[in-house]
């Protein structure tokens, strides 16, 4: 099963008792405010998830999060690997992180639906997309372009490649009725995998969160909570 965790800036503490030692260290070598402010952020968001996948009980300096050799995150529990699927993203003063209750992998996106120049989407969609997306009325354009640039980045963070790959290796099939504030599955074609793989989509105030997952449609990702019923 998939979940996932929304934080806002002004839910993460203050301070940085919250880290560990390691964590504390790598604070230090940002020199640029807002990756420093992502960066706490994406943290914060990812041990809140933890916890309330774990139960609250658990301190948030007991979780690491750590770069493995592709720079993706992993997560661990006193310096020990946690079995599960991690992926974080963050935009504006937001960040989100999905995970599984297995080593499945996972990947998502964030992002804010907003205008994007012609250049853009010549060089990263692909030729269908492109006449899928002229195609709209005006007022659904931002919105669509957005949902297709987020899947392909959370297909990307899938399968570990970021950007290294083409974009266009991944092919996006918008449904008609374009997004609504629920999780609903998107059509994806790709040759980074021979395997099907799911991206679920949906609108969150003005945001688009997509998360990718192997495998055909199952059960939509679930929101984790942080308070107890």
């Amino acid at each position: 099963m998939v979940h996932f965790l929304i934080q806002h800036e002004d839910d993460v503490a203050a301070g940085n008792g919250w880290l560990s030692p390691r964590e504390r260290e790598t604070l230090k070598r940002f020199r640029v405010p807002k990756r420093l402010s992502d960066w706490r952020r994406g943290r914060w968001t990812v041990k809140q998830a933890l916890r309330a996948f774990f139960g609250l009980e658990y301190p948030a300096e007991r979780f690491e999060i750590l770069p493995n050799s592709e720079g993706a995150p992993e997560p661990y529990i006193d310096g020990h690997r946690l079995p599960m699927g991690l992926s974080l993203a963050h935009s504006g003063n937001r960040a989100l992180c999905a995970l599984t209750g297995s080593d499945m992998p996972i990947g998502c996106d964030l992002e804010r639906i907003k205008p994007r120049i012609p250049e853009f989407i010549e060089d990263y969609f692909t030729d269908a997309e492109l006449s899928h997306v002229r195609g709209l009325p005006p007022e659904r354009r931002d919105e669509a372009v957005t949902l297709i640039w987020s899947a392909k980045e959370s297909i990307l963070k899938l399968f570990q490649v970021g950007l290294r790959a083409d974009t266009r290796t991944v092919g996006v099939i918008l449904p008609p009725d374009g997004c609504f504030s629920d999780w609903r599955d998107i059509g994806i074609a790709t040759s980074l995998a021979p395997d099907p793989v799911t991206v679920w989509k949906r609108i969150d105030r003005g945001m688009v969160l997509t998360v990718a997952v192997p495998g055909v449609p199952g059960v939509k990702p679930t929101a984790l909570q942080l308070e107890t019923p």
